[in-house]
């Protein structure tokens, strides 16, 4: 005899508002790293690849780990983890743009406040990726079962 799991009303309702809320989260990403990759000079150049990454990185990947936590769960911690990961990844090549870009143009690196906020913000996000795996992990971190900073 096979086991059939009842879903609630509840249950189903939280599924469909995630889900919906997942669907704007990648079509306004894409949209609006598209639209800030060609703002500035109207076609796609290799600096476009900046805004992008950070983009999808930042806002689509992180933006929809973050709304899969709230969910709870084992898996949807671990998808948490995994998303933000990748958003992280993201940033990293939306970094690696920015600097090959300015090395290819002979300029100056992190002279600006929006470089500084940007070394900052992914710094923060290094370390929280850290903490995360480290104390976090539902499977092997330290404080996995601390309900205090859960």
């Amino acid at each position: 005899m096979v086991a059939v799991k009842k879903i609630s009303m509840v249950d189903a309702t939280v599924k469909l508002n995630y889900n919906s809320i997942i669907l704007c989260y990648v079509i306004s990403s894409i949209g609006m790293s598209f639209l800030a990759a060609i703002a500035p000079k109207g076609k796609w150049t290799f600096f476009s690849w900046h805004p992008f990454l950070m983009t999808i990185g930042f806002y689509g990947l992180m933006g929809s780990a973050a709304v899969t936590k709230k969910l709870g769960g084992y898996s949807n911690t671990k998808l948490h983890g995994i998303l933000s990961s990748a958003g992280l990844f993201c940033a990293f090549g939306g970094l690696y743009i920015i600097y090959k870009n300015k090395e290819n143009m002979g300029k100056d690196h992190l002279t600006t406040n929006h470089a500084l906020a940007g070394i900052v913000t992914v710094s923060g996000c290094i370390g929280a990726m850290f903490a995360g795996g480290v104390f976090l992990h539902p499977d092997f971190g330290i404080d996995k079962t601390n309900k205090t900073i859960r």
